[in-house]
């Protein structure tokens, strides 16, 4: 993603939102049976780990996507105005 994004601007704020490979490959699939390959659990955790250690490594805002949306909302709600000074 570095080398990638090396020459664009840094934005003021990237949220990051995490969710364990296995929920989220349950989310994706809605029930059928992933193909394995990029699709495998195993393969989803290492790339999951790889964005944590990004996230952490470049200040993200991290949310755990497993709670619900309205939950999820008002965490990010709360923390970007935070960010912008307008604590609510």
């Amino acid at each position: 993603m570095k080398q990638i994004n090396f020459f664009t601007p840094k934005p003021d704020i990237t949220i990051y939102l995490d969710v364990p490979a296995e929920e989220a490959l349950k989310r994706k699939f809605k029930g059928k049976k992933p193909k394995g390959g990029l699709e495998s659990p195993a393969f989803q955790r290492r790339v999951r780990r790889v964005y944590l250690r990004m996230a952490e490594e470049e200040g993200f805002l991290t949310f755990n996507a497993s709670k619900s949306v309205d939950e999820l909302h008002r965490e990010i709600l709360k923390a970007v105005l935070k960010l912008l000074g307008r604590n609510s």
